[in-house]
């Protein structure tokens, strides 16, 4: 037994400074609710010991399946009653011999309205639709719609059957499953004799299997899947179609005299268990039915354990509704609120700040918590400041080091920025443009100084070595995580649209967007800019040369939206 005793030393430590401990917030509460909670559970563990569910639900379950064999025979039974009145029907035999389908559906319409069969087709002997009546599922009772001449019915095994004569132990009528044209039915046929004894016709009455299923449901509360032998799904009322595999279906159908097979299946997060037989028509096996019941069956239907969970879920409700709210609100809450900032601060997100309420333990920690996340917001902002600020001294250094690119540096960052914001780069994405413009030429600092100023042309191996300046920029940046993301421009602006660039070749998109906008602007304040071996163009002649080289040099797009800037 469990005893919690609070000397007044402890109460004073409690409410020192006004403070309620968290242990003191969770303990009191919950011991009274534990104590009830593990009476009510005794209670019920006793109960369903000496009762065994398992037992009870098999039973009731291979009763349902039983029910369900049982609503199929009487649905059989209800569409046989039905041929025999059409088929027995005055004027209907005359009517097929003519092929009078005007004089059938005059005849069979009030029929078929009053006992609602899904399906009535009068066949010649010759298996050719005379006419086939098929109830619309969405319209009214009498909204079923016409038609004949169909010769599908030949392939049918059980019209052939019919329509040769044929007869066996339960008579001259014979049942199937087929797939039509116009939906899933099971049939009986039969033969409509005139007069003299000889036949008139088939007669087919049948139901869509749709309504089988919700029939067999209706009849046992159970859910009901008709299978076809190769184990297909025919219909069901489960909302997702179970499965069943050949083999299965094949040892259902071979057991079918000695047993039932059950097996538990799972759908919609509920489990199951099907008991599976042979579902059979006029003496012959059309295929598997199966009937399923949710497990917890029998606890939702047993009267006594109804009772007895009412009784205790409505006291466990009350206790939780009594306790939980004070717990929720006052606990769980305030750490559900750290919880959630926390994991924006580990994403990376440091603008939180959660508001402390209280004094206890929970409140402390949430105002440490805030002043922590306000030390590493300033701290990251510290080191942005201080790389930013390194990023801005490299790029004077090139600067210095490349006299050709005198301001160059902070002109291109300027104007690639404001072409990115026109094609919708905004954020950290736009920093790391503005990084990557400010280091384009980083690489630079590799190539000796008397190459990089030489004033004539450059050797093969000079030039070779000019161009691979975009490879040590991406060298040089590549294992700063500050930077990695800077590096398309660096590493890229050289690439050319059709393909022909350095270093490694990219051609059109696979040239990244930064790239491709910092080639147009890096290019245009080349040609705007005097450099010591010529004068600057004006803006026509530059605009006419970046023409030139749209398609070519330059993506398209990138030039357009450039000289539409400036």
């Amino acid at each position: 037994m469990l005893v919690i005793i609070i000397t007044p030393q402890k109460m004073k430590r409690i409410l020192r400074g006004g403070r309620i401990s968290i242990q003191t917030k969770i303990i009191l509460p919950y011991l009274v609710l534990v104590f009830l909670l593990l009476a009510a559970a005794t209670y019920i563990g006793t109960q369903i010991l000496f009762d065994s569910i398992q037992e009870r639900f098999t039973n009731q379950l291979i009763e349902a399946g039983k029910l369900s064999t049982n609503e199929m025979v009487r649905q059989e039974n209800g569409m046989l009653e039905t041929m025999r009145l059409l088929a027995n029907m005055q004027g209907v035999s005359e009517a097929m011999q003519l092929g009078d389908a005007d004089q059938l559906r005059l005849l069979a319409l009030p029929v078929a309205v009053n006992v609602r069969q899904d399906a009535i087709l009068f066949v010649n002997i010759k298996g050719t639709s005379i006419l086939s009546m098929v109830h619309n599922p969405q319209g009214d009772i009498q909204d079923y719609s016409y038609t004949s001449g169909s010769s599908e019915m030949q392939s049918w095994g059980f019209v052939q059957s019919v329509m040769r004569g044929e007869n066996d132990a339960r008579g001259d009528k014979f049942a199937g499953f087929v797939q039509a044209s116009f939906g899933n039915y099971f049939f009986i046929a039969g033969p409509v004799r005139d007069q003299d004894g000889k036949l008139a016709g088939i007669l087919l009455i049948g139901q869509t299997t749709k309504s089988l299923v919700d029939a067999m449901r209706e009849a046992t509360l159970a859910q009901v899947t008709l299978y076809a032998p190769d184990g297909k799904v025919i219909a069901t009322t489960f909302t997702d179609a179970p499965e069943l595999d050949s083999s299965t279906a094949r040892q259902v159908m071979d057991s079918q005299d000695k047993s039932s097979l059950i097996r538990d299946l799972t759908r919609s997060d509920i489990n199951y268990r099907e008991i599976l037989g042979a579902w059979r028509a006029r003496g012959n096996d059309i295929g598997v039915l199966g009937t399923a019941f949710a497990k917890n069956f029998f606890v939702r239907f047993s009267e006594q354990r109804l009772l007895l969970i009412l009784t205790s879920t409505v006291t466990a409700l009350l206790l939780v509704i009594a306790v939980g709210v004070f717990i929720s609100k006052n606990i769980s809450e305030p750490i559900q609120k750290l919880e959630r900032a926390a994991s924006r601060v580990s994403k990376g997100d440091l603008d939180v700040h959660v508001q402390p309420n209280g004094k206890d333990e929970i409140a402390e920690l949430t105002r440490e918590f805030n002043s922590m996340v306000e030390s590493l917001y300033q701290s990251r902002r510290d080191i942005i400041a201080a790389y930013d600020s390194t990023i801005e001294a490299w790029a004077k250094t090139l600067e210095m080091y490349d006299n050709e690119t005198l301001g160059h540096s902070q002109r291109v960052t300027e104007l690639t920025l404001k072409l990115a914001r026109s094609f919708g780069i905004s954020g950290d994405e736009l920093e790391q443009v503005r990084r990557g413009a400010l280091l384009h030429d980083i690489g630079k600092l590799t190539i000796p100084i008397n190459i990089l100023r030489k004033p004539g042309p450059l050797t093969p191996g000079e030039e070779e070595m000019m161009r691979n300046h975009p490879v040590a920029a991406y060298e040089m940046l590549k294992n700063i995580s500050f930077l990695s993301r800077s590096l398309d421009i660096p590493y890229c602006h050289h690439e050319r649209w059709d393909g022909t660039g350095y270093p490694r070749g990219l051609k059109g998109n696979e040239i990244p967007l930064t790239a491709r906008l910092f080639a147009v602007v890096d290019v245009w304040d080349a040609l705007r800019s005097d450099r010591p071996y010529r004068k600057g163009i004006s803006h026509p002649d530059a605009a006419e040369e970046l023409n030139k080289g749209r398609n070519t040099l330059f993506d398209p797009d990138a030039v357009d939206a450039l000289l539409k800037m400036v």
